[in-house]
């Protein structure tokens, strides 16, 4: 009987193990997708939108007369 009751014991335990571990990969891997999400909101906020004015403060083309622009 004292068998049964200490293989129950073990998988009990073995079992809690587990769960606790499942349960730590899972916030990891959420803090990590909130991180990425965090990050993306950053690069998108530095970006300039397409067709806007603003031109940052990249290199100036020089106005060339009688050129077609």
């Amino acid at each position: 009987m004292s068998n049964k009751a200490q293989a129950t014991l073990e998988f009990t335990v073995m079992f809690a193990i587990m769960v606790v571990l499942l349960f730590g990969l899972l916030a990891l891997w959420k803090k990590w997708c909130d991180k990425i999400i965090d990050r993306q909101h950053e690069y998108s906020q530095d970006r300039v939108e397409s067709g806007s004015v603003d031109m940052g403060t990249g290199p100036e083309i020089p106005y060339w007369p009688g050129a077609n622009h």
